[in-house]
């Protein structure tokens, strides 16, 4: 695993000085920028969701608990 929520190398981090639309393009890019990140796989629908949650995420306007193998993943939306 590369990036966790809320533990070592936190994705929030990463991305939360970010606007929403300069996530899309560091998700589509990333592996030019660092050449070990494999490309993105999905399609440009999937990129946009993705960066729309890292940004929610990023600036609190989602929150989720710390996932564990034995519960399903519980949280809110703002």
């Amino acid at each position: 695993m590369c990036h966790t929520i809320d533990g070592i190398n936190d994705i929030k981090t990463k991305v939360r000085e970010r606007p929403e639309d300069g996530i899309f393009v560091i998700v589509g890019h990333n592996h030019e920028m660092v050449p070990f990140i494999p490309p993105f796989s999905g399609t440009e629908q999937e990129r946009r969701i993705l960066s729309r949650f890292l940004y929610q995420l990023a600036n609190e306007k989602i929150s989720i608990e710390t996932p564990s193998r034995f519960a399903p993943i519980k949280g809110s939306v703002k």
